[in-house]
């Protein structure tokens, strides 16, 4: 299954987003999901930001290596699912992508949380509470996706 992962620019939720399922999917012996992350609005490769890097880091998860890319026809088409990391964002895509809409979901859409909030121009406090909140998030997801719902 693959799922994409979608923020503004790509350099700090989704990416985490993409470390952070892939490391949770790792832990289970899963090599069932292919994840990825993309931006809708995303300057081609940048790296991940630095608060996220430190961010994840403190999970286990190494994005230091992420380049930021923008969202294509293509990873559309590929994808099972696509989880925004916003209602705002999952709004626009659907509006932009109707025939595509049944697999475009917010995180907090997917699995009952809130949105997820953008830590740009923060702080690493700010982008600690985000990594949180995405991690926290990702295992919710990973466990509807393996049928481990709680």
């Amino acid at each position: 299954m693959k799922i994409v992962f979608i923020c503004t620019g790509n350099t700090c939720r989704s990416p985490m987003a993409e470390g952070f399922l892939k490391q949770i999917a790792e832990n289970n012996n899963d090599s069932s999901l292919e994840v990825v992350s993309r931006g809708i609005a995303a300057n081609e490769g940048c790296p991940a930001s630095k608060f996220s890097i430190e961010a994840a880091k403190e999970y286990g998860v190494d994005i230091s290596k992420h380049v930021s890319c923008q969202l294509t026809v293509d990873d559309v088409n590929d994808a099972d699912l696509i989880l925004t990391v916003t209602s705002q964002h999952c709004v626009f895509l659907k509006n932009e992508l109707k025939k595509m809409a049944h697999k475009i979901f917010s995180v907090g859409e997917y699995v009952e949380c809130d949105d997820i909030a953008d830590p740009y121009g923060g702080n690493l406090e700010t982008y600690q509470k985000c990594a949180s909140d995405i991690y926290e998030a990702c295992k919710l997801i990973y466990n509807k996706l393996s049928g481990n719902e709680k």
